[in-house]
């Protein structure tokens, strides 16, 4: 009866913790930094004409600027990181250095629009 009740509590523990670490945020990939005279071809913008841009919202609300961009090679963007912010009524997670995917990211008329919600952005992981 002791064995039973020992496997009982390890079976529920262990699940217990697989759910904690479910929610967690994925981890980082392995990135690099890339050059400013890079061009991002789906959004057609160099990194140097992204970099500090204002992010927003599918819905027009501004939710946080571009800090760097990273791919997996120097010469291809594969992330976007971006400072999220809670303020101008935004329920986007305050969250810095997200990575961003960037199959993600739009140029809509020279605004950059991410079309996740606020709770795929708290899964991402930081850089």
């Amino acid at each position: 009866m002791l064995n039973r009740t020992a496997a009982l509590v390890f079976a529920s523990a262990t699940l217990l913790s697989g759910a904690a670490f479910a929610q967690a945020p994925a981890a980082a990939p392995a990135l690099v930094e890339i050059a400013d005279t890079v061009t991002v071809p789906s959004l057609g913008m160099t990194v140097d004409q992204i970099d500090d841009m204002n992010v927003y919202s599918a819905d027009g609300t501004e939710i946080g600027e571009v800090g760097e961009v990273y791919g997996t090679t120097a010469d291809a963007a594969t992330h976007i990181e971006i400072d999220f912010d809670d303020d101008n009524g935004s329920t986007y997670p305050d969250r810095d250095d997200v990575l961003v995917p960037v199959e993600n990211v739009s140029n809509a008329a020279g605004r950059l629009v991410i079309n996740l919600t606020p709770e795929q952005v708290q899964a991402l992981p930081t850089r």
